[in-house]
């Protein structure tokens, strides 16, 4: 998949903070490249500003970083990747509504920046070579201070519970209706997080 991010827009959205150090920035291009990769993902994030008057580009480990230069705005950057479907299957990371409104009218899925952010780092990646032990199931027994009253209070909680579970069948046809209901673009954004 290819993801386009508007690179200061996440950062600022997900440290709530109206400006970044270096190392900030360095740390999520970081992370960025780490879920690049696990993931086969193609990301290039695109910064506001850099040091000439036009767009200039460059790699950061698997990121493509491009930097609008100083007549364009990283939002004018990711415009035209847009209109020019510079790559397919795009998939827009932003909280600008004005470029989420561009991207619906052009047919290209879009999410939340800090939703992004947040799955970002919420999220553990894999560490190449480790795997997780399995765990031992634990047995409780009921302790000396629990009575017999309180036993039977949570059978009957646990006993009442049951009674509002849906089965599985009625489970997958309730969400196909929900599918039916949504939009291609809802469709086609929610198939684009799912790759995620």
């Amino acid at each position: 998949m290819n993801i386009v991010i508007d690179g200061y827009n996440m950062i600022k959205q997900g440290l709530k903070k109206p400006t970044i150090t270096d190392a900030e920035r360095a740390n999520v291009l970081a992370r960025l490249d780490a879920y690049a990769r696990q993931k086969q993902h193609t990301i290039h994030i695109i910064f506001d500003g850099g040091p000439y008057d036009r767009p200039t580009k460059e790699r950061f480990r698997s990121l493509t970083v491009i930097y609008s230069g100083r007549r364009q705005s990283a939002d004018d950057v990711i415009k035209t990747y847009i209109e020019e479907k510079v790559l397919p299957a795009m998939l827009i990371v932003t909280t600008d509504r004005n470029l989420n409104a561009f991207a619906y009218a052009h047919s290209v899925a879009s999410i939340d920046s800090i939703d992004f952010y947040a799955f970002l780092y919420e999220k553990p990646l894999k560490t190449i070579g480790f795997k997780k032990t399995p765990g031992k199931a634990l047995k409780f027994e009921r302790s000396e201070g629990s009575s017999e009253k309180e036993s039977s209070e949570l059978d009957a909680l646990m006993q009442e519970g049951s009674t509002v579970l849906l089965y599985k069948d009625e489970q997958e046809e309730g969400n196909q209706r929900e599918i039916k209901k949504r939009s291609k673009q809802e469709k086609l954004a929610q198939k684009l997080v799912n790759k995620l």
